[in-house]
């Protein structure tokens, strides 16, 4: 069952769908089928998908706390995020520099993290 979806900024013919069974699918619309999985290493169902300005990278979320970054198109985690104290994150934004990634939380915290500079929490 899909939990989230999120069209590509650039190629509006493909999209990310996050499921309930902890993996991220890659559909291509022009072709009418699945191009891509992505193991989102989660442990629950994707919640949030997020793409930055420009579309080569993208942030997934679920709700045992771990924060996910990809490439878009390489089914490979470049990072991610699993903090002890951390809350599970139900919405996410990508500053339109490309610099910060933030967050909200279900504790109704806000987490910003330095995209630029290793993934750093500000």
């Amino acid at each position: 069952m899909p939990f989230c979806s999120k069209i590509h900024p650039t190629y509006s013919h493909s999209f990310l769908v996050g499921n309930d069974d902890t993996w991220i699918y890659q559909y291509d619309m022009w072709e009418g089928r699945l191009t891509l999985k992505y193991d989102a290493e989660h442990m629950s169902s994707v919640n949030t998908l997020t793409f930055n300005c420009d579309g080569r990278n993208f942030v997934s979320t679920a709700d045992e706390k771990k924060i996910c970054f990809w490439e878009f198109g390489i089914p490979v985690m470049i990072k991610h995020i699993n903090e002890p104290d951390m809350s599970p994150i139900s919405a996410t934004a990508i500053h339109p520099n490309g610099k910060y990634f933030d967050g909200q939380q279900i504790d109704n915290w806000i987490v910003i993290y330095d995209l630029k500079y290793g993934f750093k929490i500000n």
